[in-house]
């Protein structure tokens, strides 16, 4: 057997990520011969090209002059319209000396130090996100960055998948059906495995798989990954199998032992089908070293290689309520750790790979774990910087925290979650707040930059607990290297999901339409901000975050990134709360004089737009092309209605 293991686009391209390097080495190790593709790297290099950027405007600027003479626009086509204009704008933010060329090189440490300047740097960061804005404009309604990838009926159903993966639809069709082909075709691969880790990579790996079941009708198609676990894990059993309609088989949950069994199968013609549900690994002292020098290292947009390495599975507290988090169907999964020895010894090996810095990928790190592991590499006085996910809890002393920075600890992402001390309670979270500013200010002490991951709304979450949260980030500023703020997202594996009525939600439902169950949506007994309130906190959290100089993932500014890494190890700790890289420039104009007004056109489009979807989630229950394009027509009616009896 040939096999080739795929990491989908569309998210980091700064460095690899473990999995597949994993599967390879646990394959390689019972003789099957493994290639690995990071198609994320070369399927964004090969988008990310002047020539392509050209060829994608021509599309743009072609569909804009058309929609453009248009004198009354409908809802869909004032989408279109701004969808168009924002790619041309990205096309004219595109345009100076190097373009997307130079931007590249600058990331990828190829023109001096001007990857730590931060005016060069912003600029570079800005030129690929201004490329991806263009690209999604070509496929319109596509909205992708580097965190996702969505269109407004994403995944809904087995036809949409279809549709979003057609040439007009898929900005890397062209790439899957040609420079992945060719490889498929030349190598004589008998088995592709795409492992799906982020929710962004799961039309895309769907996409490639269709191509791939069109060229070569019996390649053997498996996927995997944390991602489409818990996309799967809870689908009925025909309509899992609708889903995997271009694949022969799925692995959910852990895939090493599952993926080494189905290659085994295969080679005898025996190739299996369906949803095959993966075993923990229990012993990983038993894992091999990942086959990270497969990949073409130099090419990631990073000066250098940052290495993440998965030294645990699992979470060794595993209760809080709101977590539903990697391969496994509810909770957390059960905590083990390679041993430190083992650990140690791969980072080591990771450092001859290039590796001045490596990321333990992981839930999160046990301080006992922590404490061995920097002790063993401070007494083999190894060079090796790394950093990784903590709890905030009592361990982490002064002692500890000089324990494991004299072992190389860099950064460290603290689970804070809120400033709230009955929030922290009713999540179950086993921390205090004191815990969390002792936590934080004994890493700034020790010279480790201190990340705070945070969020807001949690079910019952009032205004003044909010503020609560914020008052802590801003009361911390001089400690806290970075944080990040996210909002309460209903998970389907979560125990508040699981036991509602214990977190003031009276209801927790799905909406009709959405057959592979992407989202789940919940109602809480009473309001607990007015939407006033809601305004002020959002204003509240502007003014915080503009202490830091914070940017999107994965640029340096955001939280626990190969780029956030390598300027803290450049710059020390405190590189973001003055200097650093710059917020994103200001858009350019595009070249054209639009007969409509974007603004205007925005503040109409936009604010219907989010009462249409308002309306089929909250009051009719339902979602799909046709329900939205009935709710749109519905709501078009009556502000047309209104505004001729004004």
């Amino acid at each position: 057997m040939k096999v080739l293991l795929v990491h989908p686009p569309v998210c980091d391209p700064t460095m690899p990520y473990v999995a597949t390097p994993l599967l390879a080495a646990c394959l390689e190790r019972e003789g099957v011969e493994v290639r690995l593709l990071d198609a994320n790297l070369e399927a964004l290099d090969w988008l990310l090209s002047p020539a392509r950027m050209a060829a994608l405007e021509a599309r743009v600027r072609h569909r804009f002059s058309r929609l453009d003479r248009v004198g009354e626009l409908s809802h869909p086509q004032q989408l279109a319209w701004l969808s168009l204009y924002d790619g041309l704008s990205a096309a004219a933010a595109l345009r100076g000396p190097g373009g997307l060329d130079e931007a590249k090189a600058i990331l990828r440490g190829q023109r001096g130090d001007q990857f730590y300047d931060p005016e060069r740097y912003g600029w570079a960061a800005d030129s690929v996100d201004s490329a991806l804005r263009l690209a999604s404009a070509s496929c319109s309604p596509l909205s992708m960055d580097l965190r996702s990838y969505r269109t407004p009926f994403s995944f809904l159903d087995a036809q949409e998948i279809r549709s979003d993966a057609s040439e007009e639809k898929d900005p890397f069709h062209d790439w899957f059906a040609g420079p992945l082909c060719e490889r498929v075709e030349r190598e004589r691969t008998d088995l592709v495995g795409i492992s799906v880790v982020f929710p962004g990579q799961l039309q895309p790996a769907w996409s490639m798989a269709w191509v791939l079941r069109s060229r070569f009708p019996g390649l053997r198609l498996v996927v995997g990954g944390p991602a489409l676990t818990q996309r799967m894990a809870h689908l009925p059993p025909e309509t899992a199998l609708r889903l995997l309609a271009p694949f022969d088989c799925a692995v959910l949950f852990e895939g090493e032992e599952a993926l080494a069994d189905i290659v085994r199968q295969a080679s005898k013609g025996r190739m299996p089908s369906g949803v095959i549900r993966g075993q923990p690994v229990r012993d990983l002292a038993g894992l091999p070293f990942p086959s990270f020098d497969r990949l073409p290292l130099a090419r990631y947009l990073s000066p250098e290689p940052v290495l993440p390495y998965d030294a645990s599975r699992g979470c060794y507290w595993g209760r809080c309520a709101f977590c539903h988090y990697g391969p496994v169907e509810a909770g957390t999964a059960a905590y083990r750790e390679r041993p430190a020895e083992v650990i140690a010894d791969h980072m080591e090996r990771l450092g001859r790979l290039g590796a001045r810095i490596v990321y333990l990928s992981h839930d999160t790190l046990s301080p006992s774990l922590g404490s061995r592991l920097a002790g063993l590499l401070s007494e083999r006085q190894s060079t090796i910087r790394w950093a990784s996910d903590l709890r905030p809890e009592p361990a982490l002393s002064a002692d500890w925290c000089a324990r494991v920075a004299r072992g190389g600890a860099l950064a460290y992402s603290l689970g804070i979650e809120s400033g709230s001390p009955r929030i922290l309670k009713l999540m179950d979270k086993g921390t205090t707040v004191d815990n969390a500013s002792r936590a934080v200010r004994n890493l700034a002490a020790a010279g480790i930059a201190a990340e705070a991951m945070v969020f807001l709304d949690f079910p019952t979450e009032t205004a003044a607990e909010a503020e609560e949260t914020l008052r802590f980030l801003e009361g911390h500023h001089d400690a806290l290297s970075l944080f990040m703020c996210g909002t309460f997202g209903l998970t389907t594996g979560s125990r508040v999901a699981g036991c509602p009525a214990q977190y003031g939600l009276r209801s927790v439902f799905r909406v009709a339409g959405d057959e592979f169950r992407t989202a789940l949506f919940y109602e809480e007994n009473r309001a607990a901000k007015t939407a006033r309130q809601r305004e002020a906190v959002d204003t509240r959290l502007e003014e915080v975050s503009s202490r830091w100089r914070l940017r999107t993932y994965p640029w340096a500014g955001s939280l626990s990134t190969a780029h956030t890494l390598l300027w803290v190890e450049r710059f020390g700790p405190g590189i973001f709360r003055g200097r650093g890289p710059l917020p994103p420039r200001a858009d350019a104009l595009p070249d054209v004089r639009p007969r409509h007004s974007p603004e205007r056109l925005a503040d109409r489009a936009f604010a219907l737009e989010a009462e249409a979807w308002h309306k089929l989630i909250h009051e009719k229950r339902t979602v799909g092309r046709q329900a939205w394009k009935s709710v749109v027509a519905e709501l078009s009616a009556k502000r047309a209605k209104g505004n001729r009896s004004q």
